[in-house]
């Protein structure tokens, strides 16, 4: 079993909060860093599959460079 957690990613889940405050820190945090693509997610997830059957990535945390 692997798990990859990818840190602040651009979807259109962020569209769907309807709390004020998250919606603030949510835009402040876009204004402070560059958020991951969902293609750069998918290629950690691609690339965590396509390991040997005798390999296990346990636990992959995906952040963004500048993400503090």
């Amino acid at each position: 079993m692997s798990v990859v957690e990818p840190a602040m990613t651009a979807a259109e889940l962020q569209g769907h909060v309807t709390d004020e405050g998250a919606n603030a820190r949510v835009a402040q945090a876009r204004e402070s860093s560059e958020w991951l693509s969902p293609d750069g997610v998918t290629e950690v997830v691609a690339f965590t599959a396509s390991r040997p059957a005798h390999v296990t990535l346990f636990k992959t945390v995906v952040h963004p460079t500048r993400q503090a």
